[in-house]
């Protein structure tokens, strides 16, 4: 097989649509990709119901596991296919999500950072290496941009169970500039809380006795303000966003109901279930306030329990929420990747975190993970970009980690 050209080959990947759902094709070549690269793949199902058009269906799509070499060890490299559907913010600044574009060292279009410059920089880095005594493993994942089913169901299988160790090279350096020498050791957690006002519905007519449920919703909102999000120090400030408000009436009424959703992004030591225990202390507390009405009255949603008419505000998530991910600055991994960088780069690696969440949340719970994020911008909106050079880097990192950790 010839050298890999990164460019050549992520203008390739940015031309072949693969929004979450839609990774047929990526997967197809993908697998001959790394079949030619003399590795054993297979696909590993992962099996949903997804509502497309419209219309719910199942659906199974697949992740792609391949290996090389012998040994009772394993080193994992995981990056995920799909990307986030089209958004119009291309089409206005008058380019093609599909045609990539190269200027000033940087390739634009879909996917470019996030992350398909990441599959590129796994098979850049290991085109070269002949494991001895171990065992490369790569995964290719499936819906990160969605419910992170692919990497829930390789979290959950046997093909983690010899690895130890995991490079991820997902864009993100959180509080960190930009660079070369970055390595994430850690993410957010993420969840979604939803709330639920009741008011009392009356004709417009008759103003004394609507309760409204919006106006109260604004004072939940601003109680928000006072939840610890946890306070781990290497880690950027975590938020809280409204996610969806939803309230309306038929005819000239006032709403009944307010139903709020809050997504959070959290760190350590912050779990799901503490997290919850304050939203439901607000609700107790301004239950309390207005009791001597018994309206309005707050309640939280059960997420993962929707009833048929809060599924039409909110998609139900079919994976565990993903509680914060770092791995011990002092892991061997990592003083590995420091070593690695300080050779290859002649500078002290920068230990980050990166803001929001990723697949690394599930993998980093069974395998020691490490990310090596590339250099972009722009992900999820128009004019996303990476910078090709920082993938080359990826690549050559990876490789001198793989080699060095596996000794």
């Amino acid at each position: 097989m010839n050298s890999i050209n990164i460019r050549s080959l992520l203008e390739k990947l940015i031309s072949i649509h693969s929004p979450f759902f839609q990774e047929e094709e990526i997967t197809d070549f993908l697998e001959s990709f790394l079949m030619n690269m003399g590795f054993e793949v297979e696909r590993q199902p992962v099996k949903r119901k997804v509502k497309i058009d419209g219309k719910e269906r199942e659906l199974t799509h697949f992740n792609l596991l391949a290996e090389k070499g012998e040994g009772d060890r394993s080193f994992l490299l995981y990056a995920h296919m799909d990307t986030v559907p089209v958004v119009n913010a291309w089409f206005d600044m008058g380019m093609n999500p599909f045609k990539p574009v190269y200027r000033e060292g940087k390739l634009f279009g879909l996917g470019a950072a996030d992350m398909k410059g990441g599959l590129v920089a796994i098979l850049k880095a290991v085109e070269n290496i002949q494991p001895k005594g171990y065992k490369i493993k790569i995964c290719f994942g499936v819906d990160e941009e969605n419910d992170s089913m692919g990497a829930f169901v390789l979290m959950k299988s046997d093909f983690l169970k010899d690895c130890v160790g995991c490079i991820v090279p997902e864009v993100g350096s959180g509080r960190a500039e930009p660079a070369h020498e970055n390595l994430v050791i850690g993410r957010h957690g993420r969840n979604r809380v939803g709330v639920r006002i009741r008011g009392r519905a009356a004709h417009a007519s008759t103003p004394e006795f609507i309760i409204n449920p919006v106006e109260y919703a604004l004072e939940f909102i601003g109680t928000t303000r006072r939840i610890k999000l946890g306070d781990d120090p290497d880690m950027p400030m975590g938020n809280i966003s409204i996610g969806g408000i939803h309230a309306e009436s038929g005819g000239l009424s006032s709403p009944e109901d307010c139903v709020i959703w809050f997504d959070n992004l959290y760190s350590p030591p912050m779990k799901s279930p503490d997290l919850f225990n304050q939203y439901e202390n607000i609700c107790t507390e301004l239950n309390d306030k207005y009791k001597t009405t018994g309206l309005p009255h707050f309640s939280l949603i059960d997420i993962q329990n929707l009833s048929a008419a809060d599924k039409k505000l909110c998609p139900q998530r079919v994976t565990p929420f993903m509680e914060p991910w770092k791995i011990d600055i002092n892991h061997p991994l990592v003083q590995c990747g420091k070593t690695v960088v300080q050779k290859l780069k002649g500078k002290p690696a920068v230990l980050t975190c990166g803001k929001s969440n990723a697949d690394e949340n599930y993998i980093g719970q069974v395998v020691p993970t490490l990310g090596v994020p590339p250099i972009g911008g722009n992900e999820h909106q128009g004019g996303e970009y990476v910078v090709l050079e920082s993938l080359d880097n990826c690549a050559r990192i990876i490789n001198g980690i793989i080699t060095t950790y596996m000794g």
